[in-house]
């Protein structure tokens, strides 16, 4: 029986050496900045990419996968497997999940190609692949991996605070909620995403810094097995939230990662956000 493979896009934000080690083939996501169009990858995560992105005042645009990107992945594997699963970005982010599907289209015939909306993206999606991928490394069926993944994304969570509602508004992705008396919400909420959309997170006070209410939601958990800080290095806070969280859970590793170039088009480069899976 062939070994499952793992597919997934770029925003996943997982290191080089743990695709290596988990054999998981990635398709990227592409960043038009300008006239210069970037390839999504490890040399964009990193505090300098975004303060040149910031001094250059350039408002990026995200370039999705196409079809025929994952029909050439899918193609290359099916040399060595029959079992391949796709763990991509929300389809309610981009139109990643619909690229990956028809991407299958000639190819289900000769092997099973299986596409799993992990209703996810950055760090959070991350997270879920590496856990498909060891499973797969163990032996899990394609069938199997992708029940493991349906089960963990309602234990996987993703809140940030976006410094401007502008990108998400220029990209169509959240509106300001509304007050009783029709005006806009004077305070700018800490945002999730949640069933694959973004929302605001309703039940949390809209008051404190970012730093105060991330942490409000990682404190509402009782136990976790994951914390990790997201930033782009333009918005000081991920070394406050990471004490808080340590000395929350004692003995919780807290990892701190820069965000991917995708995410950042779509929320702002002054982002900050957590990710947390429960126990």
């Amino acid at each position: 029986m062939s070994v499952t493979r793992i597919v997934t896009d770029s925003t996943a934000d997982l290191a080089p050496e743990v695709l290596e080690e988990l054999g998981i083939s990635v398709v990227p996501m592409r960043i038009r900045l300008g006239s210069d169009v970037l390839v999504d990858g490890p040399a964009l995560r990193t505090a300098e990419f975004y303060h040149t992105m910031a001094q250059a005042g350039q408002t990026p645009a995200v370039l999705t996968p196409t079809a025929n990107e994952f029909a050439q992945v899918y193609q290359r594997l099916g040399r060595e497997t029959s079992d391949i699963v796709t763990i991509a970005c929300s389809g309610g982010l981009n139109g990643t999940v619909r690229a990956a599907m028809q991407g299958r289209s000639g190819l289900l015939g000769r092997m099973s190609i299986q596409v799993v909306d992990s209703q996810l993206t950055s760090r959070a999606l991350g997270i879920l692949v590496a856990d498909a991928a060891q499973a797969a490394c163990a032996g899990a069926s394609g069938a199997e991996v992708v029940r493991l993944v349906r089960g963990a994304i309602s234990r996987i969570y993703f809140a940030f605070y976006a410094e401007s509602l502008d990108y998400l508004k220029r990209n169509h992705l959240f509106e300001l909620p509304r007050d009783p008396l029709g005006g806009a919400t004077a305070v700018e909420p800490l945002l999730m995403i949640e069933e694959g959309e973004i929302t605001a997170v309703q039940r949390m006070r809209n008051r404190g810094t970012p730093v105060e209410r991330l942490f409000e939601f990682v404190a509402e958990f009782p136990k976790v097995t994951v914390v990790d800080v997201l930033h782009t290095g333009l918005t000081p806070g991920a070394e406050e939230i990471k004490a808080q969280v340590e000395q929350l859970y004692p003995g919780q590793v807290v990892g701190e990662h820069i965000i991917g170039p995708v995410f950042s088009a779509y929320a702002g480069p002054r982002c900050l956000g957590v990710v947390v899976r429960d126990n």
